[in-house]
């Protein structure tokens, strides 16, 4: 860790989680395990939510909590359940110690604060990391390395996907699993708008985390205002009455 990221809000929160390890640990030997699942403190739409429905109403007898911000509005969804966490909390410190199982749609998501100093607590918490990516792994993304993100479970959707995580990601056989995404399961009775097309393109590390970036000037932006402004794309539309839904990525979207 750097001296440039320790931070006065960093440190009260490593002071927090200290205080609160000792009471989870002792706490663990003496309660049933539970498990924390969630995605974004924003939302409870994809297969971190998809996940807790499914324990919810088909494995109660499992505990599991579910880390959001209730001032989200996907709030309702996931209240209908129950358990839920209010994300950086004290309550969400005390479980990310207590919990033996942390599951997300994002690397370390149940980090309270993404604070640097509680990914660094996992060798005394000796909890296990499950990713349920929120998208395909796709050629390789640096920070679901084996090397960085210490995975413990990495969950595929497909069988070329498992094959390309396997041979390039670090991880072992016992730490990649081909089981397809829980999101999936509710998408068997989904109807299917045969007159749109969805437009979703990806994120781009370089310029979700550069403040200094002109994002007007990016070959990302220009590549993606041609696209949704050719007469070409206009005309097809037109011609097959179809309709056109651009939909941003979340880290692209400020």
């Amino acid at each position: 860790m750097k001296l440039s990221s320790i931070t006065p809000k960093g440190l009260a929160n490593a002071a927090r989680m200290a205080l609160l390890t000792p009471f989870a640990l002792l706490a663990r030997k003496r309660k049933p395990a539970v498990w924390l699942i969630t995605e974004r403190p924003d939302q409870a739409r994809d297969n971190g939510y998809c996940f807790f429905k499914y324990m919810k109403e088909k494995h109660p007898e499992q505990p599991v909590y579910y880390i959001m911000d209730r001032k989200a509005k996907d709030y309702q969804k996931v209240a209908a359940y129950g358990d839920i966490i209010q994300f950086n909390s004290w309550k969400h410190y005390y479980y990310y110690c207590f919990a033996p199982i942390h599951i997300s749609a994002h690397v370390s998501g149940c980090n309270p604060d993404h604070n640097p100093f509680a990914k660094r607590m996992k060798k005394i918490l000796q909890y296990k990391d499950v990713f349920i990516p929120h998208g395909v792994s796709y050629g390789v993304s640096e920070f679901c390395l084996a090397k960085y993100a210490k995975i413990d479970l990495f969950i595929c959707s497909g069988k070329p996907e498992y094959d390309n995580v396997l041979a390039n990601y670090g991880y072992t056989k016992d730490q990649v699993a081909y089981t397809g995404f829980p999101r999936l399961d509710g998408w068997h009775h989904i109807q299917v708008n045969p007159r749109q097309i969805v437009l979703m393109p990806t994120w781009r590390l370089y310029l979700a985390q550069n403040p200094d970036t002109v994002f007007e000037e990016t070959a990302y932006f220009r590549a993606y205002r041609d696209l949704i402004n050719s007469p070409e794309l206009s005309d097809l539309l037109a011609e097959k009455d179809l309709k056109l839904v651009f939909y941003l990525h979340h880290n692209m979207r400020k």
